[in-house]
């Protein structure tokens, strides 16, 4: 037995001769002794061990961090590939009701895009109908509806009208309805806040706002197009008048620009109530999260920071949103590129449908269109799509990267299909991730030692298939 190749295992902070374990493909993770690593090598299988270290090889077998022989993690990658990744349960639906937008972002990747009419009200009824007819054909448990820009709200009749007809359409047929909505939150007054609630059928709107940095530095970077002014006023209004009736995920953005600005929006947003309290009882339905600027071929990108460069700075921003009573450590960016994920699709503000919404707008990007039943030819290219055929299949990180993003490949490289590699930044995420993540679960130990392997978080992605 050994390690599975896509345990990736480091020594754990503090604890002499012991493992910190990380699986890319289960995301569980341990604490296991190098002893103990040792006293499994030579056993093929758990009734060679003592006695006492059989229950934990079972644990660490199961949760995929230890396999008897390399072939089970093909196995069990391959049924991952399959099955979760190529053909899950749900529909997910993207629609950009208009690619116009109220602010007028430095580091926008869509600045060239904004020159559709929005979606209008035909294109909305075709929408709806592509949307049944997909959900229906693929036998879909539920639908994942998310709204996108340029700015949504800009188009809110759009919104609310395609958001309840597919809530009804969810009902009649025993789905489950998730919808979302990604927001720059200067539109999100409460109003309209409750006529998507009503639309939608849910007691709280899900969505994501943007901040990044506290009102001076977040109006630089994202200031309105009209005024010429930010507006993070409006948005921190907006945000407290709606307070109870979101579940909001707040993205912070960060590259080279913003990142010592960082702190003291956190300790804005606590301060005044936005997130959590002073006292640092929770955040509610508040989630912070950050994330670094997306490559858009533009000037900005050199103010963009390589994932590993990334990773040092969120580490340092983790430590100061915890002194404040925020969990800010998360793995946002550590999933395959939404061009493998077979029960995806986006919707244009012309009812163009695409496999990504970083290629919205992009007419030589097209995969389809509402108004007809069939897809082109090319998105049988984007859905067979294959790039990690260039990679070894044992490689530790090819269960989170599967061959890169394609929105980075097409800037980067200036092809959408080719092999975006960066098994330096990986390996960065995932051991800033998992040390600081169960940091007090180590540190509550409380020795220098332990004899046996310690779980620290169970299989969460995928489990074994075959």
């Amino acid at each position: 037995m050994q390690l599975s190749s896509y345990t990736h295992a480091w020594p754990a902070p503090g604890i002499s001769g012991t493992l910190l374990a990380f699986n890319t493909l289960t995301y569980a993770t341990a604490l296991i002794p190098r002893a103990f690593l040792g006293s499994v090598a030579s056993a093929r299988s758990v009734e060679e061990l003592r006695p006492d270290r059989r229950a934990i090889a079972e644990q660490l077998l199961g949760n995929g961090l230890l396999v008897r022989e390399v072939s089970e993690d093909i196995v069990r990658l391959r049924w991952y590939m399959r099955t979760q990744l190529k053909h899950g349960s749900g529909l997910a639906v993207t629609v950009c009701p208009t690619l116009d937008c109220n602010c007028a972002c430095t580091y926008c990747y869509q600045e060239d895009l904004a020159s559709q009419r929005p979606m209008t009200r035909d294109t909305a009824d075709c929408v709806i109908a592509w949307v049944k007819r997909a959900a229906i054909a693929r036998k879909a448990e539920e639908i994942k509806l998310g709204f996108y820009g340029g700015e949504p709200l800009l188009e809110p009749e759009t919104v609310l009208h395609i958001g309840q007809e597919l809530r009804d359409f969810c009902r009649r047929h025993d789905l489950r309805f998730q919808p979302h909505v990604v927001t720059n939150g200067v539109l999100l007054a409460q109003p309209l806040v409750s006529s998507l609630r009503d639309a939608f059928g849910v007691h709280t709107l899900s969505c994501q706002v943007t901040l990044d940095g506290p009102p001076p530095v977040h109006n630089r970077r994202r200031p309105l197009r009209e005024e010429q002014s930010g507006g993070f006023a409006q948005i921190e209004r907006n945000l407290a008048a709606n307070s109870g009736e979101l579940d909001l995920a707040l993205r912070v953005t960060v590259d080279e620009t913003n990142e010592e600005s960082i702190p003291e929006l956190l300790a804005y947003l606590v301060d005044s109530g936005l997130v959590g309290d002073p006292s640092g009882e929770g955040q509610g339905r508040v989630k912070v999260y950050l994330a670094p600027t997306r490559p858009c071929g533009r000037s900005c990108d050199a103010h963009a920071f390589a994932l590993h460069e990334f990773m040092d700075a969120a580490v340092r921003l983790w430590e100061i949103g915890a002194e404040r009573g925020l969990d800010l450590c998360d793995l946002q960016r550590m999933t395959p590129c939404m061009e493998f994920h077979g029960n995806g699709i986006c919707i244009g503000p012309d009812g163009v449908l695409y496999s990504c919404q970083g290629f919205i707008g992009m007419p030589d990007m097209a995969v389809g269109h509402v108004a007809e039943d069939k897809l082109y030819v090319s998105y049988v290219e984007h859905l067979c799509l294959e790039p990690w055929r260039e990679c070894p299949e044992t490689c530790t990180y090819f269960p989170i990267c599967v061959g890169g993003c394609r929105e980075t490949a097409l800037h980067k490289y200036g092809d959408w299909r080719a092999r975006v590699c960066d098994p330096d930044g990986l390996k960065a995420a995932v051991e800033a991730y998992a040390t600081f993540k169960f940091a007090s679960q180590i540190q509550a130990l409380g020795r220098d030692q332990i004899p046996d392997t310690v779980e620290l978080s169970r299989s969460e992605r995928a489990e074994e298939g075959g």
